[in-house]
């Protein structure tokens, strides 16, 4: 199991077989061999403000409710990798490591992963630049799997959220969508990867789903509520048809 990435006090040798899941080859969307940092014209026209970089791993994950456990046995190279307000990119190296350029001075950054490959879910991701960690990825066949087990429609747009403290699960926690989101959220329960619950609190993993997310402004907020009382996280980024993956601390003691 990987470290967490923690967003501040707000936040694979390839295998074979047909009947694998996962086995949805990656068409390299980034291109042009492993691991080089590209930085865009947004990146490269200020000049001024100097760069450092963000440096993280993708973690190719089968179960939503554990953003964690990793699958190490496929290739993750030539994944793109884009910052969702600079435009900068960057490309993984066959584990999955990539460093992406951000203005110096940057705390956190939005990555935008998998809009550049189909068999992908895209995904947004922020991080903090200062931590290194797991970026979690999947496919779009473990999506699609989990919806269908639920009865739910594909969504505009969608937040995945894990209630935890000091790198530990919470169970017990409600979540609040943002205003507007059409569903009540899924959390995890007890009967594997896609067994989630409408309504009610966290399972024993801490997750938390939410479905048909207004894209109305590009970044909402969402409500906790643990023991010690209300908490928002906000500046939360959204885009129309894709999964926002917030592993990080939510609930602050």
């Amino acid at each position: 199991m990987r470290s967490l990435l923690l967003l501040g006090v707000a936040l694979l040798a390839s295998c074979s077989g047909e009947d694998d899941p996962m086995n949805a080859p990656p068409t390299g969307g980034g291109g042009g061999g492993g691991g080089g940092v590209v930085v865009s014209d947004a990146m490269a026209s200020n000049s001024d403000a100097g760069a450092t970089s963000a440096t993280a791993t993708l973690c190719l994950i089968e179960d939503l409710q554990s953003p964690t456990v990793c699958r190490t046995d496929l290739s993750l190279a030539n994944i793109l990798i884009e910052d969702l307000e600079t435009g900068a990119t960057a490309t993984t190296d066959e584990s999955g490591n990539f460093s992406i350029d951000v203005f110096e001075g940057t705390t956190k950054v939005k990555l935008k992963v998998g809009f550049a490959d189909a068999a992908y879910k895209n995904a947004i991701v922020p991080i903090a630049v200062a931590s290194q960690g797991d970026v979690p990825l999947f496919t779009e066949v473990t999506w699609t799997a989990l919806l269908n087990a639920n009865g739910a429609a594909d969504p505009t747009a969608s937040i995945l959220a894990y209630a935890t403290a000091n790198g530990v699960t919470i169970e017990g926690i409600e979540m609040e969508p943002p205003s507007g989101t059409l569903v009540a959220p899924l959390y995890d329960g007890p009967g594997g990867p896609n067994d989630w619950i409408s309504g009610g609190v966290t399972g024993p993993k801490g997750a938390a789903l939410m479905l048909g997310v207004p894209i109305d402004s590009p970044n909402v907020s969402i409500t906790i509520r643990p023991d010690s009382g209300l908490q928002t996280l906000a500046d939360i980024p959204v885009l129309d048809g894709a999964t926002t993956i917030l592993v990080h601390e939510t609930v602050q003691n």
